[in-house]
């Protein structure tokens, strides 16, 4: 007994520590041997992932933002499964993209009718006999449950899916050419058997749908084919990170499965079944209140069924996905996509088990591009050709058939690539680490042009770099593999190199991908791009890019827009025709059709955030270039001189092609190794790799003379953007906007992994800088206060007791970076400091006009003057004291001129251009970089768990001190600390407490 309550009590205390703390450890418990006769001691081992040793706190923008952003591609940032949080954030996501239909308008729109099947194979006696069998399911289950020992649910499973797969999708497989054609008149579900939700889409969506109906004529199917419903209640599968697992799921019979799991890639329509209890319906018929209930119970059960949407949408290529929900003896239907779910009302299956068995035999008499999956993509057997192709490329004993190089910078040209077909090196590379300055026209010219003219580098087709080898061996996993197509063109992936995390939104999936036509490695990126009238694809954007000549971009290979688009939004989207200012006017003025005085609920609230409804086309491109992540750089200059590539790439972007980017993150900097002819320094020209900066994902740019939205949502990815996008949604993003966000590429990836004085503040920094929000008065996530701070007032990074940031190594100052930072935070406080000033100034004037209007108008009506007996009339208590009082609380004082060139270098990318070059290249003091770094990622120090409250058995709460939390210390930790006070080159003092 009492070993037992410790044991509890460790679990418990280990639970809750891991909870409070927000570092996400994995439990090992063991029994080892004790000195004391027939005992054994509980040994607790606490198992920090290898690669992740601290979890900043979770903010909620990292899942209220739209995930067009991409999120999780956070390069550097390893995200461990986290099945409630992820449920959560797509919960979230789903909100305000459920569209309810009756039964009757569910299979009218988004099913096929098996007339045919069910006029000749379900007669009124085999109805009768599946009723009936149904009947004692539900009147059994439970005792059955507690005689086997199982879950109800599980148990309700087992006794269903046997009915459904002897009674209905055995009983209804084989040849049915041969059976009579029903009369067309007689409706299997009648008309009257439920109240139609009225919607003033139901026109748009019907002229839409059915159109394109899914097998409309059923009629000419000639065999049924095999199916079964198969159980995983409690199996997931192995290479499954987020341990999901469905109930059961329906399957083609003559598909190899593995027994007892999930196997997602092969999921045709997933089931999930739960005891009749209304907090287990996720979901409300739409007759009584909102479909979306908000119970925190139902928002589970909501959350499960997104999350295995979200694994079929995962491991197979689909446009919409099927699934049956079985609450006791009531069953929902629904269809999933990428905007969000289509929900029928609950049906009692025991009073309409012709409604079911339509369901069932519709989801099996449709074809693969009925049911959702995308016809482009072909799953690979393991007795195919390509598969086979796919594991002799990906054996390591195996040499590839072209020669493979190291990307190490500074490699020099191999001897067995000089002799293959090459290219002409051009004069001009446009880099900011080779060549002089592009921002200088009077060095524009290299004076070595005509000796580098005749030096050639080879094709990209006749060799591969180690890493790109080395990437895709590593996706030819257990992973479903998959034959691609775009244009007639196939390319073989297998597990993505990235994917976005949720249901809602892009679904973009990275790969590593073997062209077959060439040979060679690409890189392949499938995702759901927004459909907007004006909005050109991704794949068009870099066509144009790349004639216009644009350096340092990725190069496009093919594109293609399919035709698939998704259906909840063409039924729920309501178009926002308002301008930009007549946005910001009525945010600002707080317009809405509410009378004043009434009290706003939950669900209200929920509502004026909800963004509108995204409507998604498929997009599928192929692009030559296969990068490193921004975060594989080796050195502080070599961070610089990634970025400074990337903004010249936005030079030429916009001043060749009139394009601006709008999204400048670290996960679309990449960095790519490529030959480029360089000068050893002895006078000798040669051809080495040299790392250079690419600015990739193009798909949220758009032309600059565009001012307007065209858009409904807010542009960028949060932890980058500017302060004036942050602060103001309907903000038109400029040039200085994205300088700003490439300074904040800078500041992330600096903070993270060079050395400098703040890096045991590192977390908490990032976390208050990058990720948190505030919450503005009409309803919109504002900039974070750090942020504000820093960019618009201070000018300086500082934080905690550091005063400001310093980059050093091993005591001696990193000139050149702290430099690049100074300036370029000068720039911004002076560019804040510019545009309140003008706004103020532009405030007053308004404010003047009004008036002098009202004052013309007529006079104000004359108000009794107040009479306060308790003001003494004997003057003031000290007469010789005179008070000067402020003409204006808001005095203006107008900016300096220095002030007003700082703000003019960011009207354009020539300062900044030149700020590059100078820090990289002029070699003046004040631009030393340092030797010999060694880069660390400072996320990964563990702070002092601060004080939690602990929710106590009977209810109350009490505070536990840190004292009570082990601190868990890497061995580094003092050694960060040492480094910390040295990197700026001095020992600093003992800080004093701030007040």
């Amino acid at each position: 007994s009492a070993t037992t309550s410790v044991v509890r009590h460790t679990i418990t205390k280990f639970q809750f520590l891991a909870k409070s703390s927000e570092v996400i450890l994995r439990p090992k418990f063991r029994l080892q041997p004790s000195p004391y006769k027939n005992a054994r001691i509980l040994t607790r081992t606490l198992v920090f992932p290898s690669s992740f040793k601290y979890k900043p706190h979770s903010s909620p923008v990292q899942f209220a933002q739209d995930k067009h952003h991409d999120w999780n591609r956070e390069p550097g940032i390893v995200q461990l499964p986290n099945a409630p949080f992820d449920r959560l954030a797509m919960v979230r996501d789903l909100h305000g993209k459920v569209v309810w239909l009756s039964l009757k308008d569910f299979v009218d729109k988004l099913l096929p009718i098996p007339r045919r099947l069910l006029f000749n194979k379900f007669p009124p006696e085999q109805m009768s006999k599946i009723n009936a069998a149904l009947k004692g399911v539900l009147q059994n289950y439970k005792q059955n449950a507690q005689e086997n020992k199982r879950l109800p649910e599980d148990q309700l499973a087992i006794d269903f899916t046997e009915v459904i797969n002897r009674d209905v999708l055995a009983h209804s497989a084989g040849d049915i050419s041969n059976m009579h054609q029903p009369p067309a008149t007689v409706p299997i579900i009648p008309a009257d058997s439920s109240t139609h939700l009225a919607s003033d889409a139901d026109e748009a969506f019907d002229s839409t749908t059915r159109s394109s109906h899914p097998i409309s004529h059923t009629d000419t199917l000639k065999t049924v084919p095999n199916y079964v419903v198969r159980l995983s209640p409690h199996k997931w599968d192995l290479h499954d990170s987020a341990r999901n697992k469905s109930d059961a799921a329906l399957f083609k019979k003559d598909v190899e499965l593995e027994e007892g799991r999930p196997n997602w890639q092969h999921q045709r329509a997933f089931f999930e079944f739960k005891q009749e209890d209304t907090k287990n319906d996720p979901f409300e018929d739409a007759q009584k209140r909102d479909v979306e209930v908000l119970a925190e119970k139902r928002e589970e059960v909501r959350g499960q069924l997104i999350s295995y949407a979200d694994r079929v949408f995962l491991y197979q290529h689909r446009t919409a996905a099927f699934s049956l929900f079985v609450i006791g003896k009531d069953f929902r239907v629904m269809r999933w996509d990428r905007s969000g779910v289509f929900v029928s009302e609950k049906v009692d299956y025991l009073l309409r088990t012709d409604a079911l068995v339509e369901v069932l035999l519709a989801l099996i008499v449709m074809d693969d591009e009925a049911q959702g999956f995308d016809t482009s993509a072909t799953l690979l057997q393991k007795d195919s050709d390509d598969y086979r192709l796919m594991d002799t490329l990906a054996d390591v004993k195996n040499s590839f058939h072209l020669p493979v190089v190291s990307s190490e910078e500074g490699t020099p040209l191999p001897e067995n690539l000089a002799s293959v077909v090459s290219q002409p090196q051009p004069t001009n590379t446009k880099t900011m680490a080779n060549g002089p300055s592009p921002g200088l026209a009077a060095q524009g010219e290299d004076s070595d042009s005509e000796e580098t003219v005749n030096l050639k580098i080879p094709d990209g087709d006749s060799f591969v770099f180690d890493y790109v080898l080395d990437y895709f061996r590593k996706s030819v996993t257990d992973w479903p593999r998959y034959n691609l197509t775009i244009n007639d063109e196939e390319f073989l992936v297998c597990e993505p190199l990235y994917h976005t995390r949720g249901l809602i939104g892009r679904g973009t999936r990275g790969y590593v991908a073997y062209r077959k036509r060439t040979g060679t490695f690409v890189f392949l990126k499938d995702a759901w791009r927004p459909f907007y009238e004006n909005v050109v694809s991704e794949g068009e954007i870099l066509g144009k890019l790349n004639k216009d000549g644009v350096c340092n971009i990725p190069t496009l290979l093919t594109a293609r827009l399919f035709d698939h688009e998704t259906r909840v939004s063409r039924y729920c989207y309501k178009e926002d025709l308002r301008t930009n200012e007549e946005r910001k006017m009525q945010a600002h003025e707080g317009v809405t059709d509410e009378p004043h005085g009434v009290k706003r609920t939950q669900s209200g609230m929920q509502e004026e955030l909800k963004s509108y409804v995204r409507h998604y086309g498929h997009h599928r491109l192929a692009l030559k270039e296969v990068c490193l992540p921004i975060t594989a750089f080796r050195s502080s200059r070599q961070l610089v001189s990634v970025v400074g590539d990337a903004v010249e790439a936005h030079y030429e972007a916009t001043s060749k092609s009139m394009t601006i980017h709008r999204d400048i993150s670290s996960g679309n900097i990449l960095i790519l190794p490529k030959f480029v002819v360089s000068d050893d320094g002895d006078g000798n020209i040669t051809i080495r790799i040299c790392w250079r900066g690419i600015l990739a994902d193009w798909e949220l740019s758009k032309p600059l003379q565009d001012v307007g939205a065209r858009q409904p949502e807010r542009t960028g990815t949060w932890r980058y953007m500017s302060v004036a996008s942050l602060l103001d949604a309907y903000h038109i993003v400029g040039t200085a906007d994205e300088i700003e966000s490439f300074f904040n590429v800078l500041l992330h990836n600096a903070l993270r992994y060079c050395s400098h004085n703040m890096e045991l503040w590192v977390p908490a920094f990032i976390d208050r800088y990058f990720v948190q929000f505030e919450w503005g008065p009409d309803g919109t996530m504002k900039c974070p206060e750090t942020k504000v701070n820093v960019i618009t007032r201070l000018g300086a990074v500082e934080y905690g007791d550091v005063d400001f940031l310093e980059f050093g190594v091993d005591g001696q100052p990193n000139k050149a970076l702290n430099t690049l930072f100074t300036v370029l935070l000068g720039w911004f406080k002076a560019r804040y400091e510019v545009a309140k000033y003008q706004h103020l100034l532009s405030s007053q004037k308004t404010s003047t006009s009004r008036t002098d209007t009202g004052s013309e108008l007529e006079p104000p009506p004359a108000r009794r003057q107040r009479v306060d007996s308790s003001v003494s009339k004997a003057g003031p208590p000290v007469p010789q004291k005179a008070l000067i009082l402020p003409t204006s609380a808001r005095a203006l004082l107008s900016p300096s001129d220095e002030t007003y060139e700082k703000a003019a270098n960011l009207e354009d990318h020539d300062a900044v251009r030149n700020l590059f070059w100078t820090v990289l290249h002029s070699g003046v003091e004040a631009c030393e970089w340092p030797q010999d770094e060694v880069l660390q990622d400072h996320l990964n120090v563990l702070r002092p768990l601060e004080p939690v409250t602990e929710e106590t058995t009977n209810g109350s709460t009490s505070k536990h001190s840190a004292k009570s939390v082990p601190h868990f210390q890497p061995v580094y930790y003092k050694m960060s600390a040492k480094r910390a006070a040295t990197a700026s080159g001095r020992v600093p003092s003992r800080p004093s407490r701030r007040k």
